[in-house]
């Protein structure tokens, strides 16, 4: 099921808030400033000319229903303000009856002067005429106040799924939507040009300027950065986490490339846990920052922690790479972000009262406890969650991850593989030791009594060599 986004919608004025460098978590749930948790997936994200973003989307729980659109608003990216349910439910209508509403983005039309709210519909119980869901929009003259409901399309004659709006630096308002047949879903993906009100296609358009096989796509979204459009999406896999892939054109109408999975860094098959839902721009007075916000459906799946992570996108020679950082440090008026230093720990056996340290050899390194040697960063570890309600351990000196294996009791460091079990450690602690269970091979971490090497063993509670001081 897809997530739904907006590209990130940025109005490029110079910020007239001022807000401080906040550090930004993920692997957590997030709250409002009134402590309340933040429900807004598969949205999107603008930013007005006084530097304010503005947040809007869907409180997702299951079997809850349509509960409305919310909107948050911030300064700075991390601290979020309930504004207004901008779209709430009817006793009549398109917006009764538990309708499937999904993939809010906002826009402002400087020609009718009013703010445009583009969403998807689906109610099956009283339209089954398409076997996806149909173009909706609604109204506003203030950006924050209650919209009126305008009602829904279809494009070009069928239904859709996952779709977004994207306006270029020339006003013009493009949809890119995964498209239906009359009895399929999610068949074709295409872009096409909104009408000037934004209520709909453009008359001139008979055909998308873009269509092409979808092959898998979700969640699509664009960001221009220079005179490059980049087209990022999720697979197609109902609520689970994907890779993220992308493609490149110096026009809407393409030529498009080849598509391609965008980089991580750790490396992550499912994009950290997330759904690509939208990238964020942050323009400010020393650049501009980009983001990318997955949502998390562990309401559905079970898995992780916090319902929104949001990453550093960087993009090298033009490549993007997602930044997997469980926390780092966001500048909204500089427009710019750096990696918040971790936090690094020494782990003592209770037993012998010798630090856990990394030996490299080879493409593998061996881990042993010992003396510790002051400045030598081989004894130093970050303790990072994985977003799965994990622990990885991180060996400061080389960036390598502790590792069990299968069907021996050796533990080493190596590279990082999210596809592994055998890197997720669970921690508990009695408030002075603590524990650390693999999961893949269900053994904890211990340092042997006759080598003083670190391996992993069926734990007693009577012996001190599975208890470590993390300090």
């Amino acid at each position: 099921i897809a997530c739904y986004v907006s590209t990130a919608l940025v109005l490029l004025f110079a910020p007239k808030l001022s807000a401080a460098p906040t550090t930004l978590t993920n692997d957590t749930i997030w709250t409002d400033s009134s402590g309340a948790e933040i429900k807004a997936q598969a949205g999107g994200i603008r930013r007005e000319a006084n530097g304010l973003y503005y947040w809007v989307g869907m409180n997702y729980y299951p079997n809850s229903g349509f509960q409305g659109l919310r909107l948050y608003s911030s300064a700075d990216l991390v601290h979020w303000t309930f504004v207004n349910i901008i779209l709430p439910p009817a006793a009549t209508g398109d917006l009764s009856g538990n309708p499937w509403i999904g993939r809010p983005d906002i826009i402002w039309n400087s020609t009718t002067n009013e703010y445009v709210l583009g969403f998807e519909w689906g109610n099956h119980v009283v339209d089954s005429s398409r076997p996806g869901n149909w173009y909706a929009y609604a109204t506003s003259s203030t950006l924050t106040g209650t919209y009126t409901y305008r009602g829904r399309t279809l494009i070009y004659g069928n239904s859709i799924g996952d779709h977004s709006l994207f306006k270029d630096s020339d006003g013009k308002v493009y949809l890119l939507y995964v498209g239906d047949n009359l009895t399929t879903r999610n068949v074709t993906f295409n872009i096409t040009r909104l009408s000037a009100d934004y209520h709909g296609v453009d008359p001139v358009l008979t055909t998308p300027l873009v269509s092409m096989p979808n092959n898998g796509r979700e969640a699509p979204s664009i960001v221009k950065i220079g005179s490059t459009y980049y087209c990022f999406f999720s697979g197609l896999v109902g609520w689970n986490s994907s890779a993220t892939k992308y493609m490149t054109a110096t026009s809407m109408a393409g030529p498009w490339s080849a598509t391609t999975t965008v980089t991580t860094a750790p490396f992550s098959s499912n994009s950290f846990n997330t759904q690509h839902d939208f990238i964020i721009s942050v323009p400010g007075t020393a650049g501009t920052a980009y983001l990318y916000a997955g949502d998390r459906w562990n309401q559905y799946t079970g898995v992780g922690v916090g319902k929104n992570a949001w990453f550093p996108l960087t993009f090298a020679n033009g490549v993007p790479t997602i930044n997997g950082l469980q926390s780092f440090n966001i500048d909204a008026v500089a427009g710019t972000w750096s990696g918040s230093t971790a936090t690094y720990s020494r782990m003592r056996n209770r037993l012998y009262s010798e630090y856990m340290r990394e030996n490299k050899v080879g493409s593998d390194g061996f881990i042993w406890g010992t003396t510790l040697v002051s400045g030598n960063t081989a004894f130093d570890w970050e303790l990072r969650p994985d977003g799965f309600g994990y622990t990885n351990i991180i060996n400061r000196l080389t960036g390598e991850y502790l590792r069990s294996t299968q069907g021996t009791n050796v533990v080493t460091t190596t590279t990082y593989n999210s596809a592994s079990w055998g890197f997720q450690w669970t921690t508990s602690s009695d408030g002075t030791y603590t524990l650390f269970l693999n999961r893949l091979t269900g053994q904890y971490l211990q340092q042997d009594f006759t080598t003083h090497d670190i391996r992993v063993g069926v734990y007693s509670p009577t012996s001190w060599s599975f208890q470590w001081i993390v300090q």
